[in-house]
């Protein structure tokens, strides 16, 4: 019951922001071009309390789903004056703006979230680009011309900072050839790459014969042994940190 709830304020604290951006829009286009609006109210139902100031009703309502404008000479069957102030009587291009307003308010908004969200959090989640910190000699690396200080920045078009990308396109396709995008002294150049082969502990996996460290990646912590499993019959406890597989470091480790 308390999670519904929770849902629930979640929900009406989201649509209320949408909705009131959205309309802040629509009245602010509207203002800015000399359109009457007698009421901008946040909240729908009867009218709490708020201030009058420049022709215009900035009011608290009794439901906070978002808001409304009420704009001067907005609907056709209103008793409408002809005043110079009035909506409807105004050129296509005016009320194209005023209309167009409160969906580019909303689109203004999302950037903004996305924009402050990395601004506080920062990029420091994000791992650097691995870089070459040993080239085996005869190796399908030394051959490709990837040399010790190289950032792999990608593999077939894919982010090379995710491990998977190794996996997928190095360790799972021995013997074929890759595109990789590597940086060097600020240049980013692209290189086919060999992926070579490993046939140690009698699996087939590629090994092009290069050494990677990545700058905030370490090595993989065993977070739970599972009673009565390999892991646990194999010594292994909780907070072990692996080093090396089957001979193979993992990436991040030299």
């Amino acid at each position: 019951m308390i999670a519904l709830l929770e849902t629930l304020a979640s929900f009406v604290v989201v649509l209320g922001i949408l909705v009131f951006v959205h309309e802040l829009g629509h009245f602010a286009v509207a203002k800015s071009l000399g359109i009457g609006a007698p009421i901008f109210s946040f909240g729908f139902g009867p009218r709490l309390f708020g201030l009058r100031r420049g022709g215009t009703d900035y009011r608290v309502s009794a439901f906070p789903l978002g808001g409304y404008v009420r704009l001067a000479g907005d609907e056709a069957d209103e008793n409408r004056t002809g005043g110079p102030d009035e909506f409807l009587p105004r050129p296509r291009w005016q009320r194209l703006l005023v209309y167009a307003a409160g969906a580019v308010c909303n689109l203004v908004l999302a950037v903004a979230i996305v924009w402050g969200f990395f601004w506080l959090q920062g990029t420091e989640d994000f791992p650097s680009p691995p870089t070459v910190v040993a080239v085996a000699p005869g190796s399908q690396a030394e051959a490709a011309g990837i040399a010790k200080g190289d950032r792999i920045v990608s593999i077939e078009g894919r982010d090379a900072r995710d491990p998977s990308t190794f996996l997928d396109e190095i360790d799972l396709a021995p013997e074929s050839t890759v595109e990789v995008e590597i940086e060097r002294a600020g240049k980013v150049l692209a290189i086919r790459l060999g992926t070579g082969v490993s046939r140690e502990g009698g699996t087939y996996r590629g090994d092009p014969g290069w050494a990677l460290l990545q700058e905030g990646v370490g090595p993989t912590t065993v977070l739970q042994v599972l009673p009565g499993g390999a892991a646990a019959g194999a010594g292994l406890e909780p907070g072990d940190r692996i080093l090396a597989a089957g001979g193979r470091k993992p990436i991040g480790e030299v």
